[in-house]
């Protein structure tokens, strides 16, 4: 079971603002999801970061209050509801800032080879495919801070995937990227092996998402083959 289930959630602000209204909807296993509507409204809206750092722990439910969201939010703040993660979901945050003391000086083959804390180390004909499936077979033996940043963010993306994340959550990640970073993240989305969610409000980076949650001013949500850019 690799879905994330969302039972019944409400969220809203101090001054009274209704961001999600009772909302409920399931991202299946392998889905390329992407978050979108008007600015203010739902995972579009400050601090809502609070969505995803009230994910549960793996085949766990994350019943969700204000105070057991603790310090995330102001005591006025209301949030309710739970959030479920299936047996094999293992969340991965996508960064936008690709400053990263830990690969600074590295190659790429030595951080897949030697591994860390999260994950065991490849051997190198291992890790020379996986950078290979990434577009990233030319840079193997390069240090990661002398990248592209399409470059390094296909790079991450592949470094969450070896260290066992299965969702892949990103939050507006080609604003402040030229094209070409962009078309590389592209890539690297493309070749990640599970679920992706983005909230985005770019179309082109849309274009190739399978399903859309539409989140309204009103606090709703619906689910879409295709994104609604207009009209909320």
């Amino acid at each position: 079971m690799s879905h994330v289930d969302v039972q019944h959630v409400s969220y809203s602000l101090p001054d009274g603002r209704v961001l999600l209204d009772d909302i409920t909807f399931r991202i299946p296993d392998g889905a390329v999801a992407a978050l979108v509507g008007p600015n203010g409204a739902g995972p579009m809206a400050p601090a809502s970061h609070t969505y995803f750092d009230s994910l549960p722990g793996v085949g766990q439910t994350q019943i969700l209050s204000t105070s057991r969201l603790g310090r995330s939010l102001s005591p006025r703040w209301n949030i309710s509801g739970a959030v479920r993660l299936g047996s094999r979901v293992r969340p991965g945050w996508f960064a936008q800032t690709h400053v990263r003391p830990d690969l600074a000086g590295r190659t790429l083959l030595e951080v897949l080879h030697r591994g860390d804390g999260r994950r065991v180390g490849l051997p190198r004909e291992l890790a020379a495919r996986a950078l290979d499936r990434y577009e990233l077979a030319i840079a193997g033996e390069q240090a990661f801070d002398t990248l592209s940043g399409g470059q390094q963010a296909r790079f991450q993306i592949l470094h969450l995937e070896l260290s066992g994340a299965t969702i892949l959550l990103l939050d507006e990640p080609t604003d402040n990227l030229d094209l070409a970073s962009a078309e590389a993240l592209e890539i690297g989305l493309n070749a990640f092996e599970g679920t992706v969610v983005a909230v985005t409000h770019d179309r082109w980076f849309a274009r190739n998402f399978d399903r859309f949650l539409i989140f309204g001013k009103d606090g709703s949500v619906a689910l879409a083959d295709e994104p609604v850019w207009s009209g909320w």
